[in-house]
Order: structure tokens, then C-alpha cells, then sequence
């Protein structure tokens, strides 16, 4: 029984130690450029008709003045991070 728990622990430990060794050699590739960053949040396209009159125009303006900030893709790709 001690040869099968001594046998079992080290093919566990060697099964850990390779997926950490994986996972920060995914790691890297992703941070350098390598690779691309796994899409785990997408942006939808959203139809927003537009309202008539004054309020939709000042919704419009907003909307303009927030994507010039804070563009839609910047968001995700640091949620994607």
C-alpha cells in the first residue's frame, strides 16, 4: 500500500507541476503578443433607433462623447485579460 501512495503522490505532483508550467507558458505567449487573448467577453452590436427631438439628440451626443472615451473593444480586452 506505501508503494501505491508514494507512486500516486509523485504522478500527482508531476501532473501539477505541468499544468502550472503550461499555464505560465500560456501566460507568456499571451502578454508578449504571441498569441491572441482567449475572447471570453465579446461586445454585441447594438440597434438603437434613434429618438426624435431635442432628448434624442443630447442622447446621441452623449453616447458619441462616452465610445470617444471609453471605446467599447478597450473594455473587453481587459475583461479578456
Amino acid at each position: 500500500m506505501t508503494l501505491f501512495r508514494v507512486i500516486l503522490g509523485m504522478v500527482l505532483l508531476v501532473g501539477g507541476i505541468a499544468v502550472i508550467a503550461y499555464t505560465l507558458y500560456a501566460s507568456f505567449n499571451i502578454f508578449t503578443g504571441n498569441d491572441p487573448a482567449p475572447e471570453i467577453f465579446a461586445a454585441e452590436k447594438s440597434n438603437v433607433i434613434p429618438a426624435d427631438g431635442i432628448d434624442g439628440q443630447i442622447q446621441q451626443m452623449i453616447q458619441g462623447q462616452i465610445k470617444e472615451f471609453l471605446p467599447t473593444e478597450s473594455i473587453f480586452g481587459i475583461l479578456n485579460l
